[in-house]
């Protein structure tokens, strides 16, 4: 039982971290439709830096230092100038396929070799410390969103940038900040795929995570309970699939979709009988 529940934790993990990173900037008022890319992106990153140097904290800070300048870069285009952000977020997605891609052939020609696992004996399980950082990202991000002042500063540029501004809140400059912190939590599970659960790079690393966390973000109606709950959810739903292969003929593109598929079941559930949207009211639309 704790070697299935290890499992679980480490597989649903990812999508988790991600949509907590996307929730960071939504609740600016600020979409990130480009979650997959960047994750793509800054895992590329930290393979290439682990297989050159060996140093895990060096492939860490990497990813870092590139999701800071990637959310820097893609924020100043969407909310400084005010491209589409849907159209940004597309292109992202793109680029973090290419860029993956190119990156890995080219400057990471060896072979990660399986770095020491560090972990962090915590009652009854051995946890790796992004996923101790993932758990603790939860309240932390719940805190901070719903009980701080930098809270509320985040909600009201997210649904009345007009009256912010009023204020003296520098509208733009919050929304950025934010999209660049919630590209490095996006970033940080490039770096959590590459040195802890895979140790290998391709294109499809991150599993359509990042826009499987697009849907989750709105089913979840925009709060970290909800999210923290579905992500673990649709991947037992996964995990139970494969499970069940033993004993029934399951094609394997089944398993992989079922995920996405139960995502848009329950959507369409909570669109037709849910609460009403807490969808920051200001979302996706430029301020200047």
């Amino acid at each position: 039982m704790i070697g299935l529940i290890s499992t679980l934790i480490s597989v649903a993990i990812p999508l988790l971290v991600i949509t907590i990173g996307l929730l960071i900037c939504e609740k600016a008022g600020v979409w990130n439709f480009g979650a997959e890319g960047i994750a793509i992106s800054t895992a590329a990153v930290a393979y290439v830096v682990s297989v050159n140097t060996g140093s895990i904290l060096l492939s860490l800070l990497s990813v870092i230092l590139f999701s800071i300048f990637l959310g820097l870069l893609l924020g100043i285009l969407m909310v400084h100038l005010g491209l589409d952000q849907v159209v940004v977020g597309v292109s992202i997605i793109i680029f973090g396929y290419g860029f993956g891609e190119f990156l890995s052939d080219t400057f990471a020609p060896g072979f990660l070799v399986a770095p020491e696992t560090i972990t962090i004996k915590l009652f009854l399980f051995e946890i790796q410390p992004f996923i101790l950082f993932a758990f603790l990202l939860i309240p932390l991000a719940w805190f901070i969103l719903k009980k701080t002042r930098l809270g509320l500063i985040i909600q009201s540029v997210g649904d009345y940038p007009v009256g912010s501004d009023m204020v003296g809140i520098k509208v733009n400059r919050i929304r950025i900040a934010c999209f660049i912190f919630g590209t490095v939590i996006i970033g940080s599970t490039g770096f959590y795929l590459v040195n802890s659960q895979y140790l290998v790079f391709n294109i499809s690393i991150v599993g359509g995570a990042g826009f499987l966390a697009i849907a989750l973000v709105r089913l979840a109606n925009w709060r970290i309970d909800l999210i923290t709950i579905f992500a673990f959810v649709f991947y037992s739903f996964d995990y139970i699939s494969r499970f069940l292969r033993t004993w029934i003929s399951i094609p394997e593109e089944v398993i992989f979709m079922s995920p996405f598929l139960l995502t848009l079941i329950f959507y369409a559930i909570s669109l037709k009988w849910g609460k009403k949207t807490r969808e920051p009211l200001s979302l996706g639309k430029a301020y200047s």
